[in-house]
C-alpha cells in the first residue's frame, strides 16, 4: 500500500471519528434544550393557573363588596327610619303628656297608650334586626378584610381566608405553608340569624324598660344530692312578669332593646348592696352575677366598683361575675387586663353559655375562672352521644374538672328525671325551677340595719306594686 493511500485512510478516520464526536455533542445541546424547554413550558403554565384562580377570587371579592354595599345601604336607611320614628314616638309621647298636665289628668287615654305601647313593640322589635344585622356585617367586613389583605400580599405563604370554625381566635404561633394555596371562597354575605329570645320575652322587657319595673331576683343553686343551698343567682326581672321566664332569654331581650350597659349598672349596685346583706346576716352563700362584656370592658366599670366596694372590700369575695364563653375564647390582652383588676377587687369568674368541652384549664385559671356553667339539656345530650369528654370517659369528667380547680354547675334543670341523671354523672351543682323559682328580694333585706332574722326572700310581687327606692334605667344611661 502506497503512502498516499495510508493519508487518505487516515484522513477518513479521523473525519469520522470528528463527525462521530459532533453528533453526540449535539445530541446532548438537543437534550438540555428540551428540558429547560420542558421547564418554561410548565412554569408558564403554573402561572397561567395561578393568575386565573386569582382572578377568579377578586371577582368573586368583587361581587362580595358589592353584595356588602348594598346591604350598608339597606341598613342605613332602617336606621333613618328608626330614628324618624323615635323621634315621632317621642313627640307623641310628650304632647300627650303635657296635655294631660295642663288638664290635671295624669292618666293615659286607653286609645293613646295602646297606639304607643304598639310603637314601642315594634321599636323593640326593629333595634333588635338592626343589631342583629349589624353583628352580621361586622363578621362580613372582618372576612372581606382579611380576603383583600391576602390577595394584595401577592400570594404570600398562609395567607387566605380562614376557615369559619377557626376565625375566632387567630393562632398566630401555627406554621405557616410552604406555598400559596388558593381556599375556597365562601357565598355572598347573607344575613346571619342570632339567637335571640322570643318575642313575648322582649315585649315585657321593653314595656319594663319604659315603665321602670324591674326588681331583685335570686334562684338558688344547689348541691347534689342533698340540694343543700349553694349560691344563689342575682338578676333583675320585670316585675310581675313569668317567672319561669329564663335569665338568658331576659339578658338578650334588654341586650336587644339596647339597654344592656345601664341594666348592669343597675344589676350590679343591686348585687354589692345584696352581698353586703349577707355578710351582716352571716351568709356563706355566693352571689352569681351575669354581666356582659360591654359592661365589663366600659371606662367607668371598675372606678364605678372600686366606689361601691370602697367601705367593704371584702364584699367582693362574695361575688361571682358570669361572662360566656366565647368571651373567654375572644379574649386578648385588654380583655385579660380588665380581669386582672377585677379580680384584685377580689371577684371571681365563671363561665356561663357554654357549648363544649373544648377549654385550656391552665389559660382559664390565669384569668380567675372557677366555675363551669352549661344548661342541663345541653350537658346530658352531649354526654349521651359521645363515650368521651376531655380525652376522658363520660363518667370522669367531673373529676378531672374538679382536679383542675374548676366547678360545674347544669343550668336551667326542670324536670326530675334529669336531676337522677346528672347524679349519676357526678355533677355536683344544680340550678333551675326544678329546685325552686326565681323569688323576689324583699326591700326591707337590703337595709344593711333590719334584722338578722328578716326573711330575705318574698313571693313575686304583682304588676301594681309599688316599689319605694327604684333606680331608674333611664336615669342610670343619662348618668353614664
Amino acid at each position: 500500500m502506497s503512502f498516499r493511500s495510508i493519508l487518505i485512510a487516515l484522513l477518513l478516520a479521523i473525519t469520522g471519528a470528528a463527525a462521530t464526536f459532533g453528533v453526540a455533542q449535539l445530541a446532548g445541546t438537543i437534550g438540555a434544550l428540551t428540558g429547560v424547554a420542558g421547564i418554561l413550558v410548565g412554569g408558564m403554565t403554573l402561572a397561567a393557573l395561578r393568575q386565573s384562580g386569582q382572578i377568579r377570587d377578586v371577582k368573586l371579592l368583587r361581587e362580595h363588596l358589592d353584595v356588602t354595599r348594598q346591604h350598608a345601604a339597606l341598613l342605613a336607611r332602617h336606621t333613618r327610619e328608626l330614628r324618624d320614628t323615635y323621634t315621632q314616638t317621642y313627640q307623641a309621647f310628650a304632647e300627650a303628656r303635657n296635655g294631660e298636665a295642663q288638664s290635671g289628668d295624669h292618666a293615659m287615654k286607653t286609645g293613646e297608650l295602646a297606639v304607643l305601647s304598639g310603637l314601642v313593640r315594634d321599636i323593640a322589635d326593629s333595634v333588635a334586626a338592626l343589631e342583629r344585622r349589624n353583628t352580621a356585617f361586622d363578621a362580613q367586613m372582618a372576612e372581606l378584610r382579611r380576603a383583600q389583605s391576602a390577595q394584595n400580599g401577592g400570594g404570600q405563604a398562609g395567607t387566605g381566608w380562614i376557615a369559619p370554625a377557626k376565625a375566632a381566635v387567630p393562632d398566630m404561633a401555627r406554621p405557616q405553608a410552604a406555598a400559596p394555596q388558593i381556599r375556597d371562597i365562601p357565598a355572598p354575605p347573607t344575613m346571619t340569624e342570632l339567637r335571640e329570645p322570643p318575642r313575648i320575652v322582649r315585649q315585657h322587657v321593653a314595656a319594663a324598660i319604659a315603665a321602670d319595673r324591674f326588681d331583685l331576683y335570686l334562684q338558688r343553686i344547689v348541691r347534689l344530692p342533698q340540694r343543700r343551698i349553694r349560691a344563689y343567682d342575682i338578676t333583675l326581672r320585670p316585675d310581675g312578669g313569668d317567672s319561669s321566664l329564663s335569665n338568658t332569654d331576659i339578658r338578650n331581650a334588654v341586650e336587644a332593646v339596647g339597654h344592656q350597659l345601664a341594666f348592669d349598672r343597675k344589676l350590679m349596685i343591686q348585687a354589692i348592696r345584696l352581698a353586703r346583706a349577707f355578710e351582716t346576716r352571716d351568709r356563706d352563700a355566693l352571689l352569681f352575677v351575669d354581666i356582659s362584656q360591654r359592661y365589663l370592658m366600659s371606662e367607668a366599670a371598675f372606678d364605678e366598683l372600686s366606689a361601691l366596694l370602697a367601705d367593704a372590700p371584702s364584699v367582693s369575695q362574695r361575688l361571682v361575675l358570669a361572662l360566656p364563653q366565647r368571651f373567654f375564647r375572644k379574649a386578648v390582652a385588654f380583655e385579660h387586663e380588665a380581669l386582672r383588676n377585677l379580680h384584685e377587687l377580689g371577684f371571681r369568674f365563671a363561665m356561663r353559655e357554654m357549648e363544649d368541652f373544648n377549654l385550656d384549664a391552665p389559660r382559664l385559671a390565669k384569668m380567675g375562672v372557677r366555675w363551669l356553667r352549661m344548661d342541663g339539656q345541653t350537658f346530658l345530650t352531649l354526654v349521651q352521644n359521645t363515650e368521651t369528654v376531655m380525652e376522658v370517659a363520660v363518667a370522669d369528667v367531673m373529676a378531672l374538672l374538679n382536679r383542675q380547680r374548676l366547678s360545674f354547675i347544669a343550668d336551667e334543670i326542670s324536670a326530675e328525671a334529669s336531676i337522677a341523671e346528672l347524679i349519676d354523672l357526678n355533677v355536683e351543682f344544680a340550678q333551675g325551677i326544678a329546685f325552686a323559682p326565681p323569688q323576689a328580694v324583699r326591700s326591707e333585706a337590703l337595709d344593711l340595719h333590719a334584722s338578722a332574722k328578716a326573711d330575705m326572700l318574698a313571693e313575686p310581687r304583682s304588676a301594681t306594686s309599688a316599689v319605694s327606692e327604684r333606680r331608674g334605667l333611664r336615669d342610670l344611661a343619662r348618668r353614664a
